[in-house]
């Protein structure tokens, strides 16, 4: 009984390893981030839903998404619900328009990386945003 229990342990134990040596060996692999530029401009109704609906689909998919919120100028509270997001979400960086280093600057180190561009006020392409990232 007691061999048979010792027997137990060390096939569960043996399995853990096997499976914390497959993680450490394929966790880097099809998870490079993506980085969202959402470009707005009084868009203080749709932009919730849509970086809530990234953030969540992007966490169900398990890889991990970076969003930048491009603001035009809005003049309703685009700004006021996008620095309410991002006090919730590390994932979220605000720039505005106006600031045209700091955007050159974000868009010159997202250079090489996986970047999709959505302007929220373009109904044509809100239908091509990958929700599935």
């Amino acid at each position: 009984m007691v061999v048979g229990l010792i027997c137990i342990i060390g096939f569960y134990g043996l399995a853990v390893l096997l499976m914390h040596g497959c993680y450490a060996r394929f966790r880097g692999k099809g998870r490079k981030p993506v980085h969202y530029v959402l470009v707005t401009n009084n868009n203080e109704t749709q932009l919730e839903w849509y970086v809530r609906s990234l953030l969540f689909f992007s966490w169900l998919k398990g890889k991990p998404v970076f969003l930048v919120i491009a603001d035009e100028g809005s003049t309703d509270g685009t700004l006021a619900v996008a620095r309410i997001l991002k006090r919730h979400e590390p994932a979220i960086d605000i720039v505005e328009w106006a600031d045209s280093v700091r955007l050159d600057r974000l868009m010159a180190r997202l250079r090489d990386e996986a970047v999709v561009t959505v302007r929220l006020g373009n109904e044509r392409k809100l239908r091509q945003i990958p929700l599935l990232p």
